[in-house]
């Protein structure tokens, strides 16, 4: 039963967040928009809450307290549903493994406040053609992977999924 709401949970995530990828409009960043801005106060609870959960040890998830979130170069887009987007860069603070090119907090809020996040690991340039990227719950916990490519700012899962429709066995 607790894989259900599990699943549901992540495709909820994913549904609101993807689209999140392809934004239309940025919001500059003023005095409005520092860090009492009420969707940035909510990304920092968000990140505070989910790092001090208990760590996996998949070897394929990350450890979230290796990772300081870099508060004063947070952006505020508009995404393709109209919705705030906010990303924070995320610095490893510790070395020991292989550093990814660019890792950061992807946030929304849905439609009733509550903070849909994950953290996103681009491994290669993020900028340019196409990298991989790795999806990551708040707690660091792995579930997706594929290809994001620059040009189209698409997403393609590389994560296989079971589907629960008659048709699909």
């Amino acid at each position: 039963m607790n894989s259900i709401f599990y699943r549901i949970a992540i495709l909820l995530l994913v549904t609101i967040v993807y689209p999140s990828c392809k934004t239309e409009k940025f919001v500059e960043p003023t005095d409005s928009h520092q860090l009492s801005y009420p969707l940035v106060k909510k990304t920092i609870d968000w990140f505070n809450e989910n790092s001090a959960l208990p760590i996996s040890t998949n070897k394929r998830d990350i450890d979230v307290k290796e990772y300081t979130p870099d508060w004063q170069h947070f952006k505020i887009h508009i995404n393709q549903n109209g919705v705030e987007e906010i990303t924070v860069p995320l610095i490893k603070t510790n070395n020991n493994k292989v550093l990814a090119f660019y890792t950061e907090i992807g946030l929304v809020l849905d439609k009733d406040g509550k903070p849909l996040g994950m953290i996103k690991e681009y491994v290669g340039n993020p900028y340019i053609g196409e990298t991989t990227l790795n999806m990551y719950t708040g707690s660091g916990r792995m579930f997706d992977r594929g290809i994001y490519n620059a040009i189209s700012r698409t997403f393609t899962s590389a994560v296989k999924r079971r589907s629960n429709t008659p048709n699909s066995q």
